[in-house]
């Protein structure tokens, strides 16, 4: 009897754990707006884990959508999947790693060159809208689990100018000299992805955002 109840408790016990690890998902938060520099043609995505814990395997897909019809006869089409200058990443550090110059950084921002026609292209057109939508999955790094992200940007949620460094969604129009000068104690991956890449006509898919 002992030993039948201490097989159960057992078996109770890893469901219980199982349960909780499969509950524990990343905490990953993409910005409600995009950046646009209209001098360089950049269009960025910023996404922060705000999580305790390090995000691994992140993976990314932007995308020209049209939403079309509606009720039962609604129909999503892709029209286009844009070349993210890196789509990938190792990981993400948890959100205590902000300030520290050698941690694994929280932030990263996503990246592709877009002309200028395609931000007017966005939004109602008849019966149909056409959004940028971008798709982010990541996994936790301690417990495996990963979570599906999917945020929509219509032309009113493309902003011109680029990201403040830091745990911020905030886009400033500052020269970009300036905004790594008021920034540089936050110098990261993040800031070098959006400020020192920018331009670069070749830039290897592995080697920055």
């Amino acid at each position: 009897m002992t030993q039948t109840v201490g097989f159960l408790l057992g078996v109770l016990a890893s469901i219980l754990a199982w349960y909780l690890l499969t509950r524990i998902r990343p905490h990953l938060v993409i910005a409600p707006a995009a950046a646009f520099e209209p001098s360089t043609g950049s269009l960025r995505i910023k996404v922060i884990n705000r999580g305790r814990r390090q995000v691994a395997g992140c993976r990314a897909r932007l995308s020209v959508m049209d939403r079309e019809g509606g009720g039962q006869l609604l129909r999503m089409r892709i029209r286009q999947t844009l070349p993210l200058i890196r789509d990938r990443l190792f990981g993400l550090g948890a959100r205590g790693e902000f300030g520290k110059p050698w941690g694994l950084y929280p932030a990263f921002i996503f990246r592709v060159k877009i002309e200028p026609d395609l931000i007017a292209s966005l939004g109602p057109r008849g019966d149909s809208e056409r959004r940028l939508v971008f798709t982010l999955v990541g996994r936790d790094a301690l417990t495996g689990s990963e979570v599906v992200l999917r945020t929509t940007y219509g032309p009113r949620d493309v902003e011109e100018g680029i990201y403040l460094t830091g745990d911020t969604f905030e886009i400033t129009s500052a020269p970009r000299a300036a905004t790594a000068t008021a920034n540089e104690a936050q110098y990261s991956e993040e800031l070098l992805a959006q400020t020192f890449v920018a331009d670069a006509p070749n830039h290897p898919a592995g080697a920055g955002g």
